[in-house]
C-alpha cells in the first residue's frame, strides 16, 4: 500500500466517522407534547403473571423515532434476569406513545434512537389487595381523561 492510498483511506475514515457522529447527535433531540412518564403511569398494566410471581424490575425499552415523530423499532434491551412478562407488557404500552416532535440536525428532521426505562415495582402486599382495585379504578378514571384530553 502506497503512502497516497493510506492517506486518502484515513481521510475516507475520517469523513465517515464525522458523518455518523453529526447523525447520532442531532442538533435538538426529539420530545413528545405530553409527559411519557405519565402516560405510562396510566396505560402501563401490571401482567397478572408477574404479579402473582412477585416480579419486580426495570426494562430498558429502545426506539426510534422517525423523521415525522413515529415511534420504529421499538424493543427492550438488556432483559437478562428480568420477568418476561414484564418486558412484553412496557414494550406493549411504549409503541401505545403518540407521535413525537422529531430530532433535528441542521435544519431538517432526523431520525434518532431513544431509550426510556420502564420501572415495576410491586407497592403492596398481599393483604392490600383493595388498595390495588382502587388504584386500578383511578386508572381507568385517568386514562378516559387524557383521552379526551389529547384525543389518544
Amino acid at each position: 500500500m502506497n503512502i497516497k492510498t493510506l492517506i486518502t483511506t484515513l481521510l475516507l475514515l475520517v469523513v465517515s466517522l464525522s458523518m455518523h457522529a453529526q447523525i447520532t447527535k442531532p442538533d435538538v433531540m426529539p420530545e413528545p407534547d405530553y409527559d411519557p412518564y405519565y402516560f405510562l403511569s396510566i396505560y402501563l398494566d401490571y401482567p397478572d403473571e408477574a404479579l402473582a410471581e412477585g416480579a419486580e424490575g426495570e426494562v430498558f425499552v429502545r426506539f426510534i423515532i422517525d423523521t415525522n415523530g413515529v415511534l420504529k423499532d421499538v424493543h427492550a434491551i438488556d432483559t437478562v434476569g428480568i420477568n418476561q412478562h414484564l418486558v412484553i407488557e412496557a414494550v406493549e404500552t411504549v409503541k401505545k406513545f403518540p407521535p413525537w416532535q422529531p430530532g433535528v440536525l441542521n435544519g431538517k428532521p432526523v431520525a434518532v434512537y431513544y431509550t426510556i426505562p420502564v420501572n415495576f415495582k410491586l407497592g403492596f402486599k398481599w393483604y392490600e389487595i383493595g388498595k390495588v382495585k382502587r388504584q386500578a379504578r383511578r386508572r381507568a378514571r385517568l386514562k378516559k381523561e387524557y383521552k379526551e384530553t389529547y384525543g389518544y
